[in-house]
């Protein structure tokens, strides 16, 4: 009786449910007993917006046997979750199972949207903290606001910095299409300097003149034009990074962007950007 019930469902009955993003697909006669009863089941739970369940019986399913719309119908469900990323991932699965599904040009613009869609991610420090000092983030070597601060990157590699007067903080981190996350960024107890050099290797020590210095974290100099020309181990470079320093109470933040490596095994400087940050008071 259970079984039948559940079939009815699958073929076409409709319980209330809220507003669904995509129309639902169901059962076809390609499911197997046992992938339909679990399609079934799935279905149930979805339209009754129990998405965990919901998934658990898609998956079922689909261990049983793979078919498009069960997947289909997963992506509504991350969708529903507001993870885009992985709808894309399961709307691709469906039309490799389905590569001449009726709605197949519709499913191709749909992904293309959620392609399309940035991330939201918010960048701070740790959650747990209470009381943490007042903070500037960059998001890829550029000034972006006050910390915390919800950004909507593009989808890929990208770069998070946290800097308070005496601490400084990197990641990192990768955003997928419309993902929604939370970046902690943990503060360091270093040196307290007015120089942070980004983009060399975070391992290997640098050098300017008689100063050693590691990326990604802060050290002193004093005010003054510089030129990087070599490290204590690989990768070389191409050729110098050349900066000023123009206060040692404010912090001279170096952002160079490296691009392949030369015929010689040298890392070739694309861009070199310099700026001023005026932190939070207290300063370096």
């Amino acid at each position: 009786m259970r079984l039948a019930i559940l079939l009815a469902c699958a073929m076409g009955w409709s319980a209330t449910a809220h507003a669904s993003p995509l129309q639902l697909k169901r059962v076809t006669d390609k499911y197997p007993v046992e992938a339909m009863r679990a399609f079934a089941a799935g279905l149930v739970m979805h339209q009754l917006e129990d998405l965990h369940n919901a998934r658990n019986a898609y998956d079922s399913a689909n261990r049983h046997s793979p078919q498009a719309n069960t997947y289909y119908n997963i992506a509504d469900l991350y969708l529903r979750s507001e993870r885009p990323d992985l709808a894309i991932e399961a709307l691709r699965r469906y039309l490799e199972l389905a590569p001449v599904a009726a709605d197949r040009a519709e499913v191709l613009r749909l992904i293309q949207d959620l392609s399309n869609a940035p991330a939201k991610i918010t960048l701070g420090g740790q959650l747990s903290s209470k009381g943490e000092p007042a903070a500037i983030l960059l998001l890829d070597g550029v000034l972006v606001g006050t910390s915390p601060m919800l950004v909507r990157p593009t989808a890929g590699r990208h770069l998070a910095e946290r800097i308070t007067a005496t601490t400084y903080a990197s990641r990192d981190f990768e955003a997928r299409p419309g993902m929604i996350d939370y970046v902690a960024l943990t503060a360091t107890q270093g040196p307290t300097g007015n120089v942070v050099i980004t983009g060399l290797d975070r391992r290997t020590p640098w050098r300017e003149g008689k100063v050693t210095f590691v990326g990604y974290q802060r050290f002193v100099l004093p005010v003054g034009r510089y030129t990087i020309t070599g490290s204590d181990g690989h990768p070389r470079l191409c050729s110098p990074v050349q900066f000023e320093v123009k206060s040692t109470r404010q912090l001279t933040h170096v952002r160079v962007e490296l691009g392949a490596r030369g015929s010689s095994d040298c890392a070739k400087i694309v861009r070199v950007r310099t700026q001023t940050l005026t932190l939070p008071p207290g300063g370096p």
